[in-house]
């Protein structure tokens, strides 16, 4: 069963405009939400299992020009 994900994301200022179109071509990036508050973005992501989210996470994700701060919290359980 796969393992699902949201990432909560800050960038700089000047990266806004161009994370979604670098998010949009890595590996189980499903969604990409562009938030007021105290994140700039929240992505939903998927993966096999927890070692190769994190590993996604790790070598794609977190290196993105312009990415300050990510938060990731696994999804355990859907209500809806």
């Amino acid at each position: 069963m796969p393992v699902e994900a949201l990432v909560f994301m800050t960038v700089e200022p000047a990266a806004v405009t161009e994370i979604p179109e670098k998010l949009k071509k890595i590996e189980g990036v499903k969604e990409i939400y562009e938030v007021t508050g105290t994140y700039d973005f929240v992505i939903k992501m998927e993966g096999e299992n927890y070692t190769e989210l994190a590993r996604v996470l790790r070598e794609k994700v977190l290196k993105l020009p312009g990415v300050k701060r990510t938060t990731t919290s696994f999804i355990v359980a859907k209500h809806l």
